[in-house]
Formats: C-alpha cells, structure tokens, sequence
C-alpha cells in the first residue's frame, strides 16, 4: 500500500497509507521518516478571578515528533485567549454624611443627618455597607424670641 514513490537525489522515498512514517531508500538502507504531529494542547488558567482576563494554550510537536528528516508540525504551538469569568463582587461603602436637618428653627430639636451606601455601592455577591443610615441626635439652635402677640396675655386686668 504505498501511497507515492519517487525518486529523489537517487534516494526512494515511500510514504504509506495511514500513518507519517516514510521509507527511504538510502545506499542500500530503509531510513524511517517520521512527520511531527502535534501533542495535545495544555491550557492555563485565567489571569483573573473576575471579570475579563486572558489564558494561554500551548502545545508540542511530539506526537510524534519528527525524526530522520520529517517534517515540522505546521501551525502555531501557542495561543491567548480571553476569559470572562463574570462580574467582580464589590462590598458597598457609605458616603459622606449630609448637613445636619434640625427639626425646629429655634431653640432645641431633633438634629437628623443620612448617609448612602454608593462609595461604591455593592455589586455581585459583594456586601451592603455596615451600620446606620440616618443618624438623630438633639440640636441645639440660637434661643426662641417671644413674639410681641403674647405681650400681655398673662397679666391681670382690674
């Protein structure tokens, strides 16, 4: 079963049927060529954790590997490729406070101040921000003026 024969610098070479392997004829020796053919590929993980990164593929030419002046695998050995591993997971941070709202305009009241969970806010399986998100405590403003309506209201008439 040869597959082609020829004559090449007087040397026979026969390739067969179903296989990379060559006879050559040489000075009265069969010479077993043998073609490279590449291994299986090996590949690496992601770069990342989350998100987009990249692996690399490499592989052999050794399966099997030329001899006796066979051939080269054709191709390349080695590969990136980009991975996508989904979205990174952020834990939430507060924000900064607000102005201090006080209830009343004058004298003592109920001082309320809010803050936001979006310095970043939490993304994929990443935690809410920890802790309140309104704070009360009293306020104290300037001292309330009588107005001049209750002028006389509680003294006696007689």
């Amino acid at each position: 079963m040869v597959k082609e024969c020829c004559l090449v610098d007087m040397t026979y070479i026969a390739r067969f049927y179903k296989c990379n392997v060559c006879k050559v004829f040489s000075f009265g020796i069969y010479i077993s060529l043998v073609d490279g053919q590449w291994g299986s590929w090996t590949t690496t993980s992601c770069s990342v954790t989350c998100g987009n990164g990249i692996k690399h593929r490499n592989r052999t030419c050794n399966n099997p590997s030329p001899s006796d002046g066979g051939k080269l695998c054709q191709g390349v050995d080695n590969e990136s490729l980009v991975c996508k591993l989904g979205d990174c997971s952020v834990d939430g941070h507060w924000g900064p406070w607000s102005s201090v709202t006080c209830s009343v305009t004058c004298g003592k009241g109920l001082g309320i101040r809010k803050r936001r969970c979006d310095n970043p806010p939490s993304s994929g399986d990443g935690n809410g921000c920890f802790g309140c998100d309104i704070e009360k405590k009293l306020c104290s403003l300037e001292k309330c003026h009588k107005s001049c309506n209750n002028a006389g209201k509680n003294s006696k008439s007689g």
